[in-house]
């Protein structure tokens, strides 16, 4: 007997059918749109527009692949990756989801305006959206077969009660270090996969900051680790690159812009093979896998099936810029005189880590920097004289230091003050002769930073105390309190009022007193980083003729070291650090975030500005003009 043909329509035939076998890149190919909102290049999805993400996003595919780590710069498809992995869960591989970002601020925007706006983009998502908006909400969003929740590393609670088979976590060197009592984000965050420990996935994925941070240490941890190699157009010789190719032409006698501009436009990649251009017009055809592209382990032993995978990727493979572009940021940071800059083109350019550590020195490699410049004479090339002065037993110690627009900066003077008389000299009245070919000229201290103390003076008051009462006899135009920071800061220098004395009496200090707080530790790193200048470069670091090993047994006096929580700090290991935090003091008062510091001075500064404001009545004189009778009325 014969049985009618079971006839389907399109939905019930697409209902009963098996879902395609698709990898990450293959769906999102076929089914990610970009938004203008989120994108330079808004519409459907095209891995081959960065090829290299391709192999990452297709590592989650691979059933023995448990844990995938990217470390990559800035801006070069990392977070539209793992948003291409979370896409294709949603729609193919549904299984519990965690979704965590240094913060729930974070997570709660990266809802709104990332994920939900994907999931509305995509027909493939859409359809998986709930009928009732109160399972679909920025913190927790349920599809069928599966649940994502989207979460903040800094909230324990979310971290601790919800099993999942995939933990996605994103930009995880700004991870706490705890997350509320708890233990560390990403302990916490794995512990939610236990019970699916032989199918789970767990994707980190940020830009490198320190070599402490965590997303270095989840790489150090991969049983293998992959950069990715392209082909020279001329020769075939598969490379990494590496910004050490790069040449241009550095014109130290230009302005900084020019020198700038002119190395942007000279810039070229050198190929390390054959020493032929890789010019940037050859940018899609050497990342392309068709040509050769690749990623590739140095690890010649590497597991056939490793359950952990790295991969690292700098701006240099970034389709969006050139080579004149890496240069140019690069020299914007080098020339800037901001160690944070630099680190910010190692981190967000180079993918490599902030080394952060200071190796240590001998005090003879600390004499090395002296020059043939005499003690007390300013070189020709400064433009202002610091000072920083360090309460001691019995005294004061300082340093006066010369220093040139680019941040390069000479002693002049150190030693040991008796007085707070001898103090008021040093900043106020002490003259330095200028060297120049012609003529003579002489400079003072421009800025001062005296440090505020706290041991009890010979008359029985506070080292802060008669330190509020010279500076509120001296005004605030020169010399200006101190006081350095055991915690970090964020920044190097941060500017409070101080408003009352101190003790019990706590009097009021009429206008307030300007204080200075400084990230010593910074500050500390910044000075030998100086020492480890070449010559000739910017900030470069000098000593004059008859620097002393005395000077040099207080830069060493100190030391970083990794302490037992596991972080670099600066430890006190014999002799005075007096003349070390003078030093810390007056590079304080040069830095661009002291009021600009002393890149803004056009000209030489010949002397502190001491006198008093001018009255109102000058502004009219000056230029001429008979004063308002009304004005003289009303005083």
């Amino acid at each position: 007997m014969n049985r009618p043909a079971l006839i389907l329509t399109d939905r019930e035939r697409q209902a009963f059918s098996p879902p395609p076998d698709l990898t990450v890149s293959q769906w999102a190919d076929k089914f990610r749109v970009l938004l203008p909102k989120t994108s330079r290049e808004p519409g459907p999805w095209r891995t081959s527009r960065t090829p290299y993400l391709r192999a990452v996003m297709d590592a989650y595919n691979l059933p023995y692949v448990r844990h995938i780590v990217l470390c990559f710069s800035t801006q070069v498809g990392k977070s539209e990756a793992l948003m291409n992995i979370l896409g294709f869960i949603v729609s193919e591989d549904p299984y519990s989801t965690i979704l965590l970002y240094p913060s729930s601020d974070d997570a709660r925007s990266v809802s709104r305006n990332r994920i939900q706006p994907m999931i509305d983009a995509s027909p493939a998502l859409r359809s998986k959206k709930p009928f009732s908006d109160d399972f679909y909400q920025l913190s927790e969003m349920s599809f069928p077969g599966m649940a994502l929740y989207c979460v903040g590393s800094n909230s324990p609670t979310p971290l601790s009660q919800r099993p999942c088979r995939n933990v996605l976590r994103d930009e995880i060197d700004k991870y706490p270090p705890i997350a509320g009592r708890d233990a560390d984000p990403l302990s916490l965050s794995e512990e939610r996969a236990k019970a699916f420990w032989d199918i789970r996935k767990v994707v980190d994925v940020s830009s490198p900051t320190v070599e402490e941070g965590n997303i270095t240490r989840q790489l150090g941890a991969c049983d293998v680790i992959y950069f990715y190699h392209v082909p020279c157009p001329s020769c075939g010789g598969l490379q990494r690159l590496d910004f050490r190719n790069i040449k241009f032409e550095n014109n130290r006698d230009l302005s900084r812009s020019a020198r700038i501009r002119l190395a942007k436009k000279t810039a070229v990649y050198v190929c390390e093979y054959c020493g032929e251009e890789i010019r940037d017009k050859d940018r899609e055809w050497f990342l392309s896998e068709e040509n050769g592209a690749q990623w590739v382990s140095d690890d010649a032993e590497q597991p056939q099936k490793p359950e952990s995978v790295g991969f690292v990727l700098s701006s240099l493979y970034s389709p969006w810029l050139t080579w004149g572009d890496c240069v140019a940021k690069f020299l914007e940071a080098h020339l800037s005189g901001d160690p944070q800059q630099l680190m910010n083109f190692k981190n967000a350019w180079l993918a490599e880590p902030w080394v952060d550590r200071v190796e240590p020195k001998e005090e003879a490699e600390i004499l090395t920097h002296r020059t043939e410049l005499s003690p007390l004479v300013v070189p020709k090339g400064a433009i202002a004289l610091t000072a920083g002065i360090d309460t001691g037993q019995g005294g004061f110690w300082y340093v006066v230091r010369a220093w040139a627009r680019d941040l390069t900066s000479w002693l002049v003077d150190y030693g040991f003050l008796l007085s707070w008389d001898d103090v008021r000299a040093l900043v106020f009245e002490n003259v330095y002769e200028v060297e120049e070919s012609q003529g003579r000229s002489f400079m003072r201290v421009f800025r001062a930073g005296l440090d505020i103390g706290g041991t009890v003076t010979e008359e029985g008051i506070s080292a802060t105390e008669a330190a509020y009462s010279f500076l509120r006899a001296h005004g605030q135009r020169v010399i200006f309190g101190v006081k350095g920071m055991a915690r970090p800061m964020g920044k190097r220098l941060r500017l409070s009022i101080i408003d009352t004395m101190p003790g019990r009496s706590g009097a009021p200090i009429p206008g307030g007193l300007v204080l200075w707080n400084i990230d010593t530790a910074m500050m500390k790193d910044l000075i030998h980083w100086r020492l480890q200048v070449k010559p000739g470069d910017p900030q470069a670091f000098y000593l004059h003729s008859e620097t002393g090993e005395d000077y040099a047994k207080h830069l060493t006096a100190e030391e970083k070291r990794r302490s037992r929580r596991g972080a670099f700090e600066w430890v006190k290991i014999h002799r005075d650090n007096h003349l070390f935090d003078c030093e810390v003091y007056a590079a304080a008062m040069a830095d661009t975030e002291c009021w600009g510091g002393v890149v803004v001075l056009r000209g030489r500064a010949q002397k502190p500005k001491i006198e008093g404001p001018k009255r109102q009545g000058d502004f009219f004189e000056r230029r001429g003009y008979e004063r308002p009778k009304w004005l003289d009325a009303r005083r």
